[in-house]
C-alpha cells in the first residue's frame, strides 16, 4: 500500500499486551477513497499476519502502529482471512456474539468454552 496524505485508509485493532497477543490483529474498518479501499483484499475482519516483513503474531497494537508509521511512503501488509478469529476477537471484546453454522452441539459448546478464556 502508498501511504496517502492522511494515512493509508484502515484501521485495525489488537492486543494492548504481549500476554493478549493471541487474539491476533485484524482491520476493523476500511475508509472509502483511500489506498486501502483501491485494494480489494483488503476487508474488514482480515487478520493482519506481518507489516513490512514483520511478523506480528506477538505484537502489541502500539508495536503494528509503530510499524507502519516508519514505513517511508508504503506498507507491505501480509493478511488473511480469518473469520472465525475476527468473530472470536469481536466476543472477547463485547461487540458480538459469533454465528457458526455447524451440525450437533458438540462444537457449539467447544467455541463457547474457547471464547470464555
Amino acid at each position: 500500500l502508498i501511504r496517502a496524505a492522511d494515512g493509508y485508509g484502515f484501521n485495525f485493532i489488537g492486543p494492548n499486551t504481549v500476554a493478549d497477543s493471541l487474539t491476533g490483529l485484524f482491520i476493523t474498518k476500511v475508509r472509502d477513497g483511500t489506498p486501502a479501499a483501491a485494494c480489494p483484499d483488503i476487508r474488514e475482519g482480515m487478520q493482519i499476519l506481518a507489516i513490512n516483513g514483520v511478523d506480528t503474531d506477538e505484537s502489541t497494537m502500539a508495536e503494528c502502529r509503530s510499524l507502519l508509521k516508519s514505513a517511508s511512503d508504503r506498507a507491505v501488509l501480509v493478511i488473511q482471512n480469518n473469520p472465525l478469529g475476527y468473530a472470536a476477537y469481536q466476543a472477547r471484546a463485547g461487540i458480538s456474539r459469533p454465528t457458526l453454522k455447524y451440525k450437533g452441539t458438540e462444537g457449539a459448546h467447544e467455541l463457547d468454552q474457547q471464547l470464555a478464556k
